[in-house]
């Protein structure tokens, strides 16, 4: 008997008489009644068929590699009380412990390795033939080799953690120097559509730059999503819908509007705002709260104090952290709860690291202090993170000035050139990027679109730049164009695409 590999296929019967159908009746119906553009369609079953696994096999790599700081702090924690990673795997197995949940899949294939060689060392060398992840192998194959020399896995598996955040940390600076590329085409586009409005050759439909300033709102809002993703940051899914719906939206609706409709706009946007800070605090509050609790429950440790007796002489705990001491005191297994109580990624991920190892041990001083290492390292990045959502914020408050100054310039020099300036298309065009802006930067500081009081001060003042521009700035005549009017020459098609191009 063999143990499966991860990218095994099982072919039956059935499958095949299925894929021979779905395949041959397109092709039977294209050259009976001669569309023979169905005919390609008969591809698509067997691509399916042959690109399915190769797919699951690439996704389950992906996992495995995103849960692996995660597993690595579940295994630092129990190595520190004595559980090496055969009986981790062991241990999840029979539902004592929750592993990630590419993990769990790890531990079965482990089962049936042990089933066949109980050896720890030659399972898990095994195990790491198996693995599709070259990382993850790598540190079962360098796990093993320390089982056999100085058997000091504690001191392994914390160096690997290290790497883990270190690497983090680097993956968060390259995403970020590729968010300020974003934060300069905001810039660059402004300007540009700016400059070419007086340059008659070189007009851009409105429709056309909503769609453009609409798609660099969605690429920096999915970047953003994914830095915060790296330090358990967590926002609500309402506040996510409503985020990338007003990036969609806000430049179509905003450009060509009225100043009365803009101020609703930004009236509207400042309620959602407030409510929605109303409930992402509520697991804010519980993050910071735990922090502290786990703070007292390592001085407690220190001290001799085993974390469930310590934590049961606690009061005024916030919800749903006194749930969890009412589980305590009634016994009841705590890695299991947490699957059934609503939290952050963040208070999950801490809990169980204080949490799982209590049965299997009575002093949790050491386990403690390796979460709070952990725990340290994440609230660092996120203050990395904050610091430059603040820079953000400050770059988008110049937006306005840079505006008026320009429209100023413009309206000047449109007089020489005979060319109508339009300032409230170039204000409305503000609005918007202010808004993408934004949000990024909240998103950024604090992990949550819609939460910083900043978004609506910074739609304010630029919305104070309208009646600013409209009071001392005279608006011209504008000329009206269809929807599809062309781009007139070869160097109006060059000049109205050339801001498209990425720069740096």
């Amino acid at each position: 008997m063999r143990p499966p590999r991860f990218s095994k296929r099982k072919t039956s019967p059935k499958k095949l008489v299925l894929i021979t159908i779905f395949t041959l009746i397109p092709a039977a119906i294209g050259i009976t009644k001669h569309i023979y553009i169905v005919l390609p369609c008969m591809l698509v079953p067997l691509a399916v068929y042959i690109l399915f696994p190769l797919w699951k096999k690439l996704y389950f790599k992906k996992k495995l590699e995103e849960e692996f700081s995660d597993f690595l702090a579940l295994n630092l924690t129990m190595e520190a009380n004595g559980l090496r990673l055969d009986n981790i795997l062991d241990e999840a197995l029979n539902k004592k412990l929750e592993l990630p949940s590419s993990y769990m899949i790890v531990a079965k294939i482990y089962n049936i390795i042990k089933s066949l060689n109980p050896d720890p060392y030659t399972g898990l060398r095994y195990l790491a033939k198996l693995i599709p992840s070259e990382r993850i192998s790598r540190f079962l194959r360098g796990y093993t080799e320390i089982l056999v020399t100085t058997n000091d896995t504690l001191t392994y598996v914390e160096s690997k953690l290290d790497e883990e955040l270190a690497s983090l940390e680097q993956k968060i600076s390259r995403s970020l120097s590729s968010l300020d590329t974003l934060y300069e085409g905001l810039l660059i586009v402004l300007m540009s559509i700016i400059t070419f409005m007086l340059i008659p050759v070189a007009y851009v439909p409105k429709e056309l730059i909503a769609f453009i300033v609409s798609i660099i709102g969605v690429a920096a809002y999915t970047i953003s999503s994914s830095l915060t993703s790296c330090t358990y940051r967590y926002e609500t899914p309402i506040s996510q819908s409503l985020s990338l719906i007003l990036l969609i939206i806000t430049p179509f609706l905003i450009i060509g509007a009225t100043i009365e409709f803009i101020a609703l706009y930004t009236i509207f946007i400042a309620a959602l705002v407030i409510l929605l800070r109303k409930l992402e605090n509520r697991f804010d509050k519980i993050e910071n709260e735990l922090v502290d609790l786990i703070e007292d429950l390592y001085s407690e440790a220190k001290q001799g104090i085993p974390i469930d007796h310590a934590l049961m002489k606690k009061e005024n705990l916030v919800h749903p952290i006194d749930k969890i001491r009412d589980f305590l005191r009634l016994g009841i297994n705590i890695p299991h709860i947490l699957q059934r109580i609503k939290l952050s990624p963040f208070s999950k991920k801490l809990l169980s690291l204080v949490f799982s190892p209590l049965e299997y041990s009575r002093y949790h001083e050491k386990h403690l202090g390796y979460t709070l290492k952990i725990m340290d390292s994440i609230v660092r990045l996120r203050r990395l993170l904050s610091e430059r959502g603040r820079m953000y914020f400050f770059y988008a408050l110049t937006l306005p000035v840079i505006t008026i100054v320009m429209i100023k310039g413009m309206t000047t020099i449109q007089s020489n050139l005979t060319r109508v300036f339009d300032p409230e298309l170039a204000l409305s065009l503000t609005y918007s990027i202010s808004l993408i802006a934004g949000v990024i930067a909240s998103k950024i500081s604090s992990g949550k679109s819609l939460y910083s009081f900043f978004i609506p001060i910074l739609l304010s003042s630029t919305l104070a730049s309208f009646y600013i521009a409209n009071t001392f700035i005279p608006t011209p005549q504008t000329p009206q164009y269809s929807i599809g009017y062309p781009f007139t020459t070869p160097i109006g098609l060059i000049l109205t695409t050339s801001f498209a191009i990425p720069t740096r």
